[in-house]
């Protein structure tokens, strides 16, 4: 990542309208951070922790680092330094922009329109203020959300997509909503909207339009005014003769349960080669719709055990700071826990601000939100499994897994033994290369098949008394199911068979039933992909030294390569320029499905 001043960077500018737009803005003042594509997510998190001023994101065409929805919900949650915007290529529009829109985030399509609006957005703002908002802010952790700043005129409400007016032909600009995602190009919208501070909007009127507005608003008040008596005539015998319950009940009446958001578990890439860390470590919960927080209290939100696990204590993932009606929280598990592995129901508990609770009020009048993965199990399945199981199974941990010895679920490991397989078929191909390392080349390749059968039955592909060469414990299972009387299935099929239960499983979601049918779609098609690299494999495996050296054992690892490699990240799409399907699509699809839907807390729900 490229971190630099935007002041010294227009300084240094050819284009004179920049050089004028560097004097309202003070060296350091104004942060750009060049994300590459390269660079994690992480990453680009850790560079923004760094700085002490406000930034803008610029994105690559192509990269890991902002490419999912939960990259942007945990966006969202950082409170200092404040985010500006980012910039997005117009290759990556469509795919990034619903993912900012939903959460408020500012996004741009050319660097020039950053900068000039977050000049403009920086005049009310100095350096030392901006150096005291963020100190204050981390202290204290009190911050408005994202993109706004507590008292100070000149920051937009997100989210605002803007673009180059002068573009012509598919020029955008102005807020973006759902309806525009796909047809940006095609749809005109109003123009960019930067909101001027300095003008009255009631001075600005025209004296004979105010006029007529303010007897306008004397006509409704009247009409308002007629409502409300009959309203009182009509209503009032009623509420009179209702029962005193129905008068004095409890501070927060009984609400019909109701959608107020999602949390998420995510992970943060601190990944332990053959454990769990890094799993499933991180929460990010976004809420809105929310109730006022009354004096004196505060919302607590926890992460709960299973219910029939009444030994794992619940974790206080933090204190909500609502903003308006919405709430944003990002949690990190300190010791980068599998947190999907042990818990399963999310509670938001209404309490004592001045006294931090340890465990959450067993009082369920307390008790303001809630949400859970179902955990009853499908009807007819004789295994009993639940959604809450084959989340798990994917995601988390697989008892079958587990008996061999390997932590985690199917998804990790998938993911982690496609990665060897294009790792091994490249290095192959480069022997190849060098002429006089048959040899080794033959060993790359038994690598490949034992990872694609397994080790208990890669047997059937290689000549007899051909050693295994990987770690026989993660290649026990294989990736591909080549005996259909094997007692492990394999990583592909496995997979597919839990999507389907998932889809089966009461209490799924749709945005679950969509994920996962698009993923087992994209899992069918890495199993075509897997038997030509299997085929690839049998035939070079059986060559002798002098035909591996001859340009048709060439052909045949150049054909296992692209397959490999398509395999794992996918093919570029031609008109987005991003990868689309492969292993490393489906990790991270798979992941979107571990996503708890919140309701309001009902009286007397358990």
């Amino acid at each position: 990542m490229q971190v630099d001043d935007v002041h010294a960077l227009l300084a240094e500018s050819a284009q004179q309208d920049m050089t004028r737009v560097s004097t309202t803005i003070a060296p350091g003042e104004l942060i750009l951070l060049q994300v590459e594509p390269g660079d994690s997510f992480e990453t680009v998190l850790a560079g923004i922790s760094q700085q002490q001023h406000p930034v803008i994101l610029v994105l690559p065409e192509q990269g890991p680092a902002l490419s999912r929805v939960e990259h942007f919900a945990q966006l969202k949650g950082i409170q200092a330094p404040p985010i500006v915007g980012i910039v997005v290529p117009s290759s990556r529009m469509n795919a990034l922009a619903r993912f900012a829109y939903q959460y408020g985030i500012t996004f741009f399509s050319s660097l020039e329109k950053a900068i000039t609006a977050g000049a403009s957005l920086r005049r009310t703002f100095s350096q030392d203020e901006s150096s005291e908002f963020v100190a204050r802010s981390r202290q204290t952790g009190d911050l408005p959300p994202v993109n706004t700043y507590a008292g100070t005129a000149g920051f937009p409400q997100p989210p605002y997509i803007i673009q180059d007016q002068e573009q012509g032909n598919g020029s955008m600009s102005g807020p973006i909503g759902p309806e525009n995602w796909f047809t940006y190009g095609e749809t005109p919208l109003p123009e960019t909207i930067l909101p001027n501070h300095s003008i009255n909007m009631q001075t600005a009127a025209p004296p004979r339009r105010a006029a007529g507005l303010q007897g306008k608003k004397l006509a409704l008040i009247a009409l308002v005014g007629v409502i409300v008596l009959v309203l009182v005539v009509v209503l009032l015998p009623l509420l009179l003769a209702a029962p005193p319950t129905t008068l004095t009940g409890s501070p927060h009446p009984p609400l019909a349960a109701t959608s107020v958001g999602t949390i998420y578990f995510s992970n943060s890439g601190q990944l332990d080669p053959l454990g769990t860390q890094g799993l499933n470590d991180v929460i990010t919960i976004d809420l809105h719709h929310l109730r006022a927080v009354p004096a004196g209290k505060a919302d607590y939100a926890w992460l709960l055990p299973d219910k029939t696990d009444d030994q794992t204590q619940p974790v206080l993932l933090g204190t909500l700071s609502v903003r308006g009606d919405a709430a944003h929280l990002t949690y990190t598990s300190p010791n980068h826990t599998d947190l999907l592995a042990q818990y399963s129901r999310f509670l938001v508990t209404e309490e004592d601000a001045a006294n931090r609770p340890i465990t959450p009020a067993l009082d369920s009048t307390t008790w303001r939100y809630l949400g859970e993965i179902p955990s009853t199990p499908t009807p007819g399945d004789e295994n009993h499994y639940s959604l809450l199981s084959h989340l798990r199974h994917l995601l988390a941990k697989d008892p079958e897994l587990q008996q061999i010895g390997l932590s985690g679920g199917l998804d990790l490991w998938l993911y982690r033994n496609t990665g060897k397989l294009l790792e091994w078929s490249s290095a192959a191909r480069d022997d190849w290369a060098s002429g006089n390392n048959t040899d080794l080349l033959r060993r790359q390749v038994i690598r490949v098949l034992d990872y694609l059968d397994g080790t208990a039955y890669v047997g059937h592909d290689t000549p007899a008394g051909t050693p295994i060469l990987v770690d026989p414990k993660a290649g026990r299972v294989g990736i591909l199911e080549v005996d259909p009387n094997q007692a492990l299935p394999s990583y592909l099929s496995h997979i597919s068979l839990h999507l389907t239960g998932l889809v089966n499983a009461p209490g799924h979601t749709t945005s679950q039933q969509q994920i996962a049918t698009k993923v087992d779609k994209e899992v069918q098609a890495v199993t075509v992909l897997m038997q030509h690299i299997r085929q690839d494999a049998i035939q070079l495996v059986k060559m002798s030294n002098t035909e591996l050296q001859q340009t048709k054992a060439l052909s045949l690892l150049n054909d296992m390569v692209t397959n490999t490699n398509t395999a794992y990240v996918g093919q570029q799409d031609p008109t987005t320029g991003q990868a689309q399907g492969g292993v490393t699509w489906i990790h991270g699809q798979l992941q979107l499905l571990a996503a708890v839907p919140i309701n309001t807390a009902t009286p007397g729900q358990q």
